[in-house]
């Protein structure tokens, strides 16, 4: 399986766990819909950012792709760059002078993050300092 198959089938995974449960979890608590273009947004967003490295996990003996959806919503990184296509969908991600759409719902980002947390997806072991470690390591892989 190359690269670019195994970064779209973590991806594509890891979406459908989140935004199911996310989608549960707004009707449970917030007595409401998840808002299709929240979940638009969250998807373009992921695919621009996630998976898109690797490092070889010598404990593991395994090649690890990074930065997973899950460390990206903890991190506020995927909602930061959700805003550049919520309720803009023409907006180019490479437009870096384009304020792109609106805010990213903060009750939209809290529900995905405490949906990561009870789906055990966020790895307690994590922290700001294993990430810097690990981008020193990852190299970017072959989307082509």
């Amino acid at each position: 399986m190359s690269e670019k198959q195994k970064r779209e089938n973590l991806l594509k995974a890891e979406l459908e766990i989140i935004i199911k449960a996310t989608e549960d979890y707004c009707w449970d608590v917030l007595e409401e819909e998840f808002d299709s273009e929240a979940i638009e947004a969250i998807r373009r967003a992921a695919e621009e950012l996630a998976y898109k490295r690797k490092y070889y996990d010598t404990m593991k003996d395994e090649i690890i792709f990074c930065p997973t959806v899950t460390r990206l919503l903890m991190t506020n990184t995927l909602t930061e760059r959700a805003a550049f296509y919520y309720f803009d969908n023409d907006n180019d991600a490479g437009d870096n002078n384009s304020d792109g759409g609106e805010e990213f719902p903060p009750e939209y980002s809290k529900a995905l993050k405490t949906v990561c947390r009870e789906k055990g997806l966020v790895n307690e072991d994590d922290s700001l300092e294993n990430d810097e470690y690990m981008d020193k390591l990852a190299q970017d892989i072959d989307l082509s």
